[in-house]
């Protein structure tokens, strides 16, 4: 996943934004026959700056075709979320 950050130049009397990207790397694991779908292969979420730690800042949804408590799908951060505050 590539994530990006832009500010708003417009408002803030600039023309070309600032903005800083960086690479997140996603393991989607799964245990048997089915692997799970993304919705969308490309999400967007908008966060102002203001905002709290803690903040939702969108949903991301994908269904797996396994039958029961195989289909269930859960998401985590396991490691690497080592940004400064």
């Amino acid at each position: 996943m590539v994530i990006t950050a832009t500010d708003g130049a417009p408002a803030l009397g600039r023309s070309i934004p600032h903005s800083v990207t960086t690479n997140a790397i996603i393991n989607v694991l799964d245990e048997n026959d089915n692997q799970p779908v993304f919705d969308k292969n490309i999400y967007r979420f908008t966060v102002s700056e203001d905002k709290l730690v803690g903040y939702s800042v969108g949903s991301v949804t994908a269904n797996d075709d396994d039958a029961g408590s195989n289909g269930l799908i859960g998401y985590s951060i396991v490691s690497g979320n080592t940004g400064s505050r």
